[in-house]
């Protein structure tokens, strides 16, 4: 999987030297600039003056800046041309198997309650816990609690404009045990591949 290319070369000297001694030229107008006094009409004038020509030669250096990171730019389109479609695929392919083992584990999780739940006997119980599905290898889960509003009527009034990373930090500092009037929280298990 390998993609060909025509090889790209960047001169880096020319924009490096150029870069420098306009530099250092500026850098040192600057020092001298700031001794001179702005003390009578002709000054002004000379300081328009130098005013102008600085300019000119900064966006001199702005347009060399521009024209010599053109290729870079290109280089980075076209290299997330080539890589962005195996990426977007596989980031799809990951959130699937994701999603597909989350509603797994969460039916199988489902029948396990329901079994326990009509378990009569201690026996019962102990086979129907010894019976839950092993976590395969390289595999996890992580808590998310979301929340919806359950009665928009019941919500405090500093709520009324839903703080939703508000919201979010309560409900996770007190485990999707929620203080807020209105707000119904729900835990929901998210895969995560080690």
């Amino acid at each position: 999987m390998t993609a060909t290319t025509e090889p790209t070369f960047i001169d880096l000297d020319t924009p490096a030297t150029i870069a420098k001694t306009n530099s250092k030229q500026i850098k040192s107008v600057d020092q001298w600039i700031r001794t001179v006094p702005i003390d009578s009409d002709e000054r002004v004038q000379w300081a328009v003056d130098a005013g102008h020509q600085i300019r000119d030669q900064v966006r001199g250096m702005e347009d060399e800046l521009k024209s010599g990171l053109k290729p870079l730019k290109t280089i980075e389109k076209k290299m997330r041309g080539w890589f962005n479609p195996g990426i977007k695929a596989g980031k799809g392919a990951i959130a699937f198997l994701k999603q597909g083992i989350t509603d797994y584990r969460a039916k199988v999780a489902q029948e396990h309650m329901a079994q326990l739940a009509s378990a009569t006997t201690h026996e019962e119980v102990v086979q129907t816990t010894q019976a839950l599905a092993p976590t395969p290898t390289g595999y996890r889960e992580t808590d998310k609690w979301i929340w919806k509003v359950a009665d928009p009527e019941q919500i405090p009034r500093d709520y009324w404009i839903l703080d939703a990373s508000r919201i979010d930090r309560e409900v996770r500092a007190n485990k999707g045990n929620v203080q807020i009037p209105g707000i119904k929280s729900t835990l929901t298990k998210t895969a995560v591949f080690l």
